[in-house]
């Protein structure tokens, strides 16, 4: 389940711990040997390796009807609409056990506009380590470091979280939402921790800290760390108690500013309950309720406003089938707009979310999401309100197990109601719809998938 995910103002392309791309026909392990060797058996707990290739081809339309046009006239060009092509390469090595693995992805891509005339370019890099420990391995410790060059797009205004949940098996190809005049270098290193002290008693702990410099167009600096500490309690094998501490803390200042700006910090504590039950191996249904205070400690980007302010979230997760899963979620909570503004905001987010596949050969994902926050500004007088929405629709056919036709469609809506309160050269208004057909391409290198 998603859980308190940034969907405002932008989105960053997911890198999740399994490619959604690798395996456009679900085979039997072992079925797919790699092109240089490896085609043999896995055994979870002896190390093996795998080293894959994925290859992205596209190209589409894009429309934003809220361009400044610089030139008027019958013969000025509409730069309000556009063609658009877009390459993507990446690579996978995996190495390790079931107690101890090791998962290196690296990531380039290309995005070519017909109004601008050129091509932006860009990169992601991710190591994510995770080793187990305890009697039955049920203790794992993960340490997860990360460096992107984003040159389409803003990289997550409402900043990172820290527990994003099981990773959503979306088709993965769909551009991300956001404004895409936007570049940005972001570094970012995360560790967690869970250990059972019981079978039905958990803790776990997490550490994030993340850095995002804007390279070109509006925007801040930001530094923004989080800690968390959670408790679980298995009180039947459906019911689960929960209970969750959290601290953040956000620096924001304009490039370049020798300034020291004092950061916003805030705690969060809550808790809830989930249950959860397996009508099958694979149906399955769940509901997550959390409901708790934040508490912001007193700045001077804060002097003024209410202090404590409540937090709750619900989420649900539906499998039917095995070709069907739906997932929703709504949370209101304090948060900040990384790299946009100084002001914390408290922020209403609804989402909904449908995977599934029509046929082995046929999958689609649906995406929608709609927020409504308030800057929590000193000045009352000021019209704090910001909405936006977003959606995205994707269908891939696979017409062998290593290649595959996909189209999107996204669309993409934020007005932000004050513009003092967003980062010098950061639109208040922004409206861009976004359709794409291409090619996915797999490339099994080495190993067994």
């Amino acid at each position: 389940m998603r859980s308190f995910r940034a969907t405002w103002l932008a989105w960053l392309l997911s890198l999740t711990a399994a490619d959604a791309r690798a395996q456009l026909i679900e085979a039997p392990v072992g079925a797919i040997g790699g092109l240089l060797g490896g085609h043999h058996s896995v055994d979870p707990n002896r190390d093996s390796q795998s080293f894959e290739s994925t290859i992205d081809l596209g190209g589409g339309y894009d429309r934003d009807p809220n361009v400044l046009l610089l030139a008027t006239g019958e013969d000025a060009p509409d730069l309000t609409r556009w063609y658009a092509g877009n390459a993507a390469a990446a690579v996978r090595y995996r190495v390790g056990s079931l107690k101890r693995n090791l998962d290196i992805r690296a990531r380039g891509y290309t995005n070519y506009q017909s109004n601008a005339g050129d091509s932006l370019y860009g990169g992601e890099g991710t190591v994510n380590g995770i080793a187990r420990f305890g009697s039955r391995q049920q203790n794992p410790l993960t340490v997860e470091l990360q460096s992107s060059w984003e040159p389409g797009w803003v990289f997550g205004a409402f900043g990172p979280t820290v527990d994003a949940g099981p990773e959503v098996p979306a088709v993965g190809v769909a551009l991300p939402f956001g404004v895409f005049e936007q570049r940005w270098l972001i570094t970012s290193g995360t560790a967690g921790y869970s250990h059972q002290w019981t079978p039905r008693h958990t803790t776990t702990v997490g550490y994030d800290n993340r850095r995002l410099r804007p390279i070109e167009g509006g925007g801040l600096e930001s530094d923004w760390q989080v800690a968390t500490a959670q408790q679980s309690w298995a009180m039947s094998p459906n019911l689960t108690l929960l209970g969750t501490y959290r601290f953040d803390s956000n620096v924001q200042r304009e490039p370049q500013a020798e300034v020291r700006i004092d950061p916003v910090r805030y705690q969060t504590l809550d808790g809830g309950v989930r249950f959860e039950k397996r009508l099958s191996p694979i149906r399955r249904y769940s509901v997550t309720v959390r409901a708790g205070a934040t508490r912001l400690l007193e700045r001077s980007s804060t002097q003024g406003a209410d202090g404590t302010h409540p937090s709750f979230n619900v989420s649900t997760e539906l499998v039917p089938s095995r070709s069907l899963s739906v997932t929703t979620e709504y949370t209101r909570g304090v948060m900040v707009l990384a790299g946009v503004s100084p002001v914390p905001v408290v922020n209403d987010t609804a989402e909904l979310s449908v995977n599934g596949s029509l046929t082995s050969r046929l999958r689609y994902s649906i995406f929608a999401s709609g927020a409504r926050a308030d800057f929590l500004a000193p000045d009352s007088s000021q019209s704090n309100r910001t909405d936006v929405l977003g959606t995205s629709a994707e269908l891939r056919y696979a017409f062998a197990s290593w290649a595959a036709m996909f189209t999107t469609y996204g669309f993409y809506h934020h007005r932000i109601r004050d513009p003092l309160l967003a980062a010098s050269g950061f639109p208040t208004r922004y409206d861009r719809h976004s359709f794409r057909v291409g090619i996915t391409l797999w490339v099994p290198l080495y190993g067994t998938f």
